[in-house]
């Protein structure tokens, strides 16, 4: 299996919203935090996606979830 970057990921996983036929607020969200997500793996010097990166982003701007992660 190919593995993608970020950014291919989040071009997919938006385009996917448009033919599922999300709500254009739920396009905007998306768009806000895959920014957030974009500038932090930079800071991060990474360009790929694991679930312990996304793990340490959702900690790093939403304390809320280590809380929800450990339910």
């Amino acid at each position: 299996m190919e593995k993608l970057t970020l950014q291919q990921l989040i071009n997919q996983t938006g385009e996917a919203l448009v033919q599922a036929g999300a709500s254009s607020y739920y396009q905007k969200v998306f768009k806000t935090l895959t920014k957030q997500l974009l500038l932090y793996s930079h800071e991060q010097g990474t360009d790929s996606f694991s679930m312990d990166f996304g793990l340490q982003f959702l900690e790093d701007h939403y304390p809320m979830s280590s809380r929800l992660c450990r339910q």
